[in-house]
């Protein structure tokens, strides 16, 4: 069984975070924890892995984007919609809300200025950990019934070997 690094990247920078920041890092390796030894055909052990591994932090900044708000619990659409329809950068990964126990699997934009359009929470997260995923590939994803990070009709391929971006 591959050996995989386990306090790289986010874990071991908490004192950089703000609190909801480290609190999804906490919430991520403990999932990433669980499943240590689970899957020794791939890389990664999940997204969770992925995501501490390659994620980038996204800054929320008040609603400004009138006009583009979408469905309720249909984050992975609603920001396909916006790049197709804005050519605004696909981003998936994992956002916390602070008043709720747990983070959530979840996609945003990104504007023509790169800042944070979360089109579904009208940019509500506490917390965006995420991977910025070209166009080409989010489409595939979402047309095969699945999304970047979950991508199981293609059996996680993503997550088989390293990602170089």
């Amino acid at each position: 069984m591959k050996k995989v690094p386990f306090r790289t990247e986010w874990t071991n920078r908490l004192d950089e975070l703000n609190e909801h920041q480290a609190r999804l890092v906490r919430l991520l390796d403990m999932v990433r924890t669980i499943r240590a030894g689970c899957s020794p055909d791939y890389h990664y052990l999940g997204k969770e892995d992925f995501l501490l591994r390659h994620g980038e932090w996204f800054e929320k900044s008040p609603w400004s984007h009138w006009g583009l708000e979408g469905a309720a619990k249909q984050c992975f659409t609603n920001s396909i919609d916006l790049t197709l329809s804005r050519d605004f950068a696909y981003v998936e990964g994992e956002a916390l809300k602070a008043d709720l126990p747990i983070s959530f699997h979840h996609a945003w934009n990104l504007d023509v200025d790169a800042k944070l359009v979360d089109a579904t929470w009208r940019n509500g997260g506490d917390a965006y950990l995420g991977v910025r995923f070209e166009k080409k590939v989010a489409v595939k994803a979402i047309r095969s019934a699945g999304t970047v990070l979950d991508d199981y009709a293609s059996h996680w391929e993503l997550f088989k070997k390293s990602w170089e971006g």
